[in-house]
């Protein structure tokens, strides 16, 4: 079973057993990647092995059930260096729209450290009835929906809309 809408990754934090760092402190981000989009969370400077970034990284899921995620330090020499990585089924999360869990990085197969991940999912027939409930909520101007049903594609938005289709 294949599912659309958009998927949201929120790294919150790791625990690192590999240190790549040549000198001082390593300085982590995470990254992910859903299909050929890819997303990376800003640097923990000085995060160590225990960096933090509770950052939020969207994407939109057209039948995509995996992703890539990694946590690479942002080094001097090697600006992308992978201290652990992972390849992640999301099947679970689109019964349950929202998880938090941890997951372990890998290194060539030794456990690199823990992720502290957050997992969100809003399926694409909720993404278009919130986005159509804003654009109804905000009130568009005549002009504005003249402007709509002159646009081709825009205009089976609204055909499909009219018929009942989309919610």
């Amino acid at each position: 079973m294949t599912f659309s809408g958009k998927l949201s990754f929120w790294p919150i934090k790791a625990k690192l057993n590999r240190d790549v760092a040549i000198i001082g402190k390593m300085s982590p981000f995470c990254a992910v990647s859903v299909g050929d989009q890819r997303s990376k969370t800003r640097i923990s400077l000085k995060g160590g092995r225990e960096p933090q970034w509770n950052d939020k990284l969207d994407f939109i899921t057209l039948g995509e059930n995996k992703a890539r995620i990694g946590v690479y330090n942002n080094g001097i020499l090697l600006p992308e260096e992978e201290i652990g990585s992972r390849e992640l089924s999301f099947q679970g999360i689109f019964s349950e729209q929202c998880i938090e869990e941890i997951v372990y990085i890998y290194y060539k197969g030794e456990i690199a450290g823990q992720l502290l991940l957050k997992l969100e999912f809003c399926p694409l027939n909720e993404l278009v009835s919130s986005t159509l409930k804003e654009k109804t909520s905000t009130g568009l101007e005549a002009k504005d929906t003249k402007k709509l049903e002159n646009s081709p594609h825009d205009s089976k938005l609204i055909d499909t809309h009219q018929q009942g289709l989309i919610k």
